[in-house]
């Protein structure tokens, strides 16, 4: 957490243009308090801070190779993320959403979101520098999507592909400035409000076989909008896959 706010406060855009909220999962209470004593420190810095603390607990004893129960577990961050919106989002233009396991995000990262001129952008979700893609739910898929590609791989109305399958991920194209995408993952993730605000919101259940972000990207391309990858923009995870179970607002 620490490394995170760290990160954070590297960023170069205006703190005072910036709303914080945190969502905590109820069985993180160590973070919880931390985040409070945090948004004390950072009560002058930002344009406004809230901490919304999860009522029922978030964390799956199960590995996530574990796929038993992997509906009921993606779609609890989905509930988070749309109650913190639900709770925190006022009239701010856009929401930037950051994984706690981010621990470095390039000081200009907002802007080059922005630049980009689409309404959903997506940098890349790294372990290290020139690494492959850690958030391996931002994925561009090599073909049509339907029920008779998706069979082989239907687990209780879910589609679960193996990792790489049909798929190409940001560092797969690298040397592109910006790419397509049909998914998004939590890690980091730049959206315009006003999709949010029209009621464009996580799934909660499975939307064309497809839960939280990975079925946000499908809303998205099905009413129309284009999701902007950014290969060449990274951002840098801990050592291990950004989960969404605690995010942040910005």
């Amino acid at each position: 957490l620490d490394a995170f706010l760290a990160a954070l406060d590297g960023l170069d855009h205006p703190g005072q243009s910036i709303a914080l909220a945190f969502a905590v999962s109820r069985d993180a209470p160590a973070a919880f308090h931390r985040l409070r004593a945090a948004a004390r420190a950072l009560s002058g810095r930002y344009a406004r801070l809230f901490v919304y603390r999860e009522r029922q607990p978030v964390r799956d004893p199960r590995p996530e190779t574990d796929p038993s129960d992997e509906r009921d577990r993606r779609a609890q961050p989905a509930r988070m993320r749309n109650r913190l919106l639900r709770r925190a989002l006022g009239d701010e233009d856009w929401v930037l959403w950051l994984d706690p396991g981010v621990t470095g995000l390039p000081p200009d990262l907002v802007s080059r979101l922005m630049a980009a001129n689409a309404r959903v952008v997506q940098p890349n979700a790294v372990f290290a520098p020139g690494g492959p893609t850690a958030d391996t739910r931002c994925w561009l898929s090599e073909f049509t999507l339907d029920e008779d590609s998706m069979r082989p791989y239907r687990f209780d109305g879910l589609y679960l592909p193996p990792t790489g399958y049909a798929r190409l991920y940001p560092s797969d194209l690298r040397y592109r400035d910006r790419m397509a995408l049909d998914s998004v993952g939590g890690g980091a993730l730049l959206v315009d409000a006003d999709l949010h605000r029209a009621g464009v919101l996580f799934p909660e259940a499975p939307y064309r076989a497809l839960i939280d972000t990975e079925g946000f990207g499908a809303i998205l391309r099905d009413r129309g909008f284009d999701i902007a990858g950014l290969p060449d923009l990274e951002v840098i995870c801990a050592d291990a896959r950004p989960s969404g179970s605690e995010v942040i607002l910005a």
